[in-house]
């Protein structure tokens, strides 16, 4: 039998863990809008829509 050591043995190897360096910590501050048009220029079909709309505004602006 072991003798215990008076310490727990780590569930994860500290090694095997990748140091972070301060450039990959950074933390990037964005506001609401911001997170919204992130997601909604990913999206293909919100931005066809975008631009069929656009252009019916112009076609509303230049109509007789």
């Amino acid at each position: 039998m072991t003798e215990p050591t008076g310490r727990p043995t780590p569930l994860i190897d500290e090694e095997a863990i990748p140091a972070v360096s301060a450039a990959e910590e950074r933390i990037s501050v964005a506001t609401q809008w911001q997170l919204m048009w992130w997601r909604f220029k990913k999206h293909r079909l919100a931005m066809v829509s975008t631009a069929v709309v656009l252009l019916f505004y112009l076609v509303v602006i230049f109509a007789d």
